[in-house]
């Protein structure tokens, strides 16, 4: 059908029909993800997932991944203000550990969205 490589670009509403989180659906579950609570070092709310992905990209190293922490925490609180994780993220665009932390909540949840779809 194409003789050359193809590459198609579809708008997250393409994903929609399928069960796939966008918009504020999507911001919804990324400040679920985000709303990290701990209670004597065990991990009560937020991701397990992103928290580990975390400690491996600093090592376990507490002053790095708390400010990581922070900035999600910014993220839970804030990204339900606006119209998407998008937009949050280009609003913040200077504070590298949102984005960070953004982009690996976006991923977590279209991952799991994926799975039950």
């Amino acid at each position: 059908m194409f003789k050359e490589k193809t590459v198609f670009v579809v708008g997250a509403g393409a994903s929609s029909e399928y069960g796939l989180p966008v918009g504020i659906e999507l911001a919804n579950t990324i400040a679920s993800l985000m709303r990290f609570e701990f209670d004597f070092g065990q991990l009560q709310e937020g991701d397990r997932k992103i928290l580990n992905v975390l400690k491996h990209k600093f090592n376990n190293q507490n002053e790095p991944v708390n400010s990581h922490l922070q900035a999600a925490r910014r993220i839970s609180e804030g990204v339900t203000q606006t119209d998407s994780i998008d937009q949050y993220l280009y609003i913040h665009g200077d504070d590298e550990e949102a984005i960070f932390c953004g982009k690996a909540a976006v991923v977590r949840a279209i991952l799991e969205a994926e799975k039950e779809s």
